[in-house]
């Protein structure tokens, strides 16, 4: 299964995780989020909804890929994960709000 998979729509980049974005596949989501904000796009819509297994890496390198985006003046929106999600457990678990640290939007 593929780490992420992207996708443009007019000036947005939708970008969708794989099931496993642990520190196994940090380097390579870190990479991937690299190349991905190189793009010509105003905002980028994650999809978190497929994520089987996290931790506190992955929650990091997105609050990385948010604070560089909001320093382009471009925006990082979560495709608002349920709250039953592996995600947001995880998050939880480590003392993050996700809603309170990102931008959401209901799907």
């Amino acid at each position: 299964m593929a780490i992420l998979t992207c996708r443009r729509k007019n000036s947005s980049f939708y970008v969708t995780f794989g099931a496993d974005t642990s520190i196994r596949f940090a380097a390579r989501i870190k990479s991937a989020l690299s190349r991905i904000s190189s793009e010509p796009a105003n905002s980028f819509h994650l999809n978190l909804s497929d994520i089987e297994e996290t931790d506190i890496t992955f929650i990091q390198l997105l609050i990385a890929f948010n604070d560089k985006l909001k320093k382009q003046n471009r925006k990082m929106i979560l495709l608002n994960p349920p709250d039953n999600s592996r995600f947001i457990s995880t998050a939880s678990e480590c003392g993050v709000d996700v809603h309170s640290l990102f931008e959401t939007e209901d799907v």
